[in-house]
């Protein structure tokens, strides 16, 4: 048996890769959160995250929606140049923009309705690995009644900034240096392109930014994040942040009106990540395991690639008739560091010399 804990995109597509190659495999999605829920995201969907999902038969929530063919980015001056090579080398083309609280459902509800259990209303409580039989055994308490109890092979931590699993396994959470803070809202726009996202690096957010990301009918995706130490090194608050940003695109011809579903979470680094597989047969995905770029705040395609990774390497598994998962996990792992190990890095560098523009002068 598999088990998803918190699906969110990257647990959803987890399960749904591994039901997709095992008609053995047995997996329960758990959250204490019922669906369709919210979460402070862009809900950019990069290129290569929709090739996975359409791949998946997960694509149909793109159907109508504007495919994304440019990026706009400004800069605080010339000695930020620099960035705007960096923009142009991830070209936005072949992207969409989706709304957290329907793209999540969406693939939750797929992960259902190819055989996934349905444990959301429960709360995960605690868990305990028994040597002997290989197997985990979860506490989960739902909103009413007793203590409920599930046995898996496989434990998958798909539980977001905040990781229980994560701290279950003995690591802590993501630094304040290795933490953005991001508020997100829903607005109307007008005098922003669309089919074109925007993203502008401002003095007062460094090392973060703002951003514009259109949805449809004028609809935009706005918001501003910058790091969880810098947040508290200013002590303004997130909300005069977005106001600033506000007033700037006005001053450059867009104006934002009716500011609506404003919603602030963190974001964990890949800057900072825990060991992906750091107990015995335990897995780490998405936000759990810190799988944000540095730099962009880019998040689902990390989560999405690797969610599939590892649901295909738990099937895998259970194809082969069971037996000891570790190594599997440990390829899972590896594959994961060798895709993204890299840039993760560079982003982090990048990262770090915008939190110090006085070197650019």
């Amino acid at each position: 048996m598999g088990h998803g804990h918190r699906p969110g995109p990257a647990g959803s597509v987890c399960a749904c890769s591994a039901l997709a190659t095992s008609d053995r495999m047995r997996v329960a999605l758990i959250d204490r959160e019922k669906f369709p829920r919210d979460k402070s995201c862009g809900g950019l969907v990069l290129s290569g995250a929709v090739s996975e999902l359409r791949e998946l038969g997960l694509g149909a929530v793109f159907d109508g929606r504007p495919l994304i063919a440019d990026i706009q980015a400004a800069f605080p001056g010339s000695r930020f140049a620099f960035l705007e090579k960096i923009v142009d080398s991830n070209n936005a083309a072949a992207c969409y923009i989706v709304e957290r609280m329907v793209f999540d459902h969406h693939l939750f509800r797929s992960a259902k309705e190819r055989g996934a259990r349905d444990y959301t209303g429960y709360k995960f409580t605690g868990a305990e690995f028994d040597d002997s039989a290989g197997l985990w055994t979860l506490e989960l308490q739902p909103g009413r009644g007793a203590v409920v109890e599930i046995r898996c092979r496989v434990l998958v931590g798909a539980d977001g900034a905040g990781s229980q699993v994560r701290r279950l396994a003995g690591h802590r959470l993501n630094g304040e240096g290795h933490t953005v803070v991001a508020l997100r809202a829903y607005a109307q726009a007008e005098g922003q392109p669309e089919e074109t996202l925007r993203i502008d690096w401002l003095e007062s957010l460094l090392a973060g930014f703002g951003w514009v990301f259109p949805l449809a009918n004028g609809k935009v995706n706005i918001g501003v994040g910058t790091t969880r130490r810098e947040f508290k090194r200013t002590g303004a608050s997130l909300e005069s942040h977005l106001d600033e940003y506000v007033r700037y695109l006005s001053s450059q011809g867009v104006a934002i009106r009716n500011l609506g579903d404003i919603k602030a979470y963190p974001l964990p680094l890949a800057s900072q990540t825990p060991p992906l597989v750091p107990k015995r047969q335990m897995a780490l995905v998405g936000d759990a395991a810190s799988m944000i770029d540095p730099s962009t705040g880019e998040g689902i395609p990390h989560g999405i690639c690797a969610g599939r990774v590892l649901g295909r390497t738990i099937s895998g598994w259970v194809n082969l008739g069971g037996g000891d998962p570790q190594a599997g996990l440990e390829r899972y792992a590896k594959a994961y560091a060798g895709q993204f190990g890299k840039v993760a890095k560079g982003s982090q560098s990048l990262r770090e010399l915008l939190e110090f523009p006085k070197y650019f002068g």
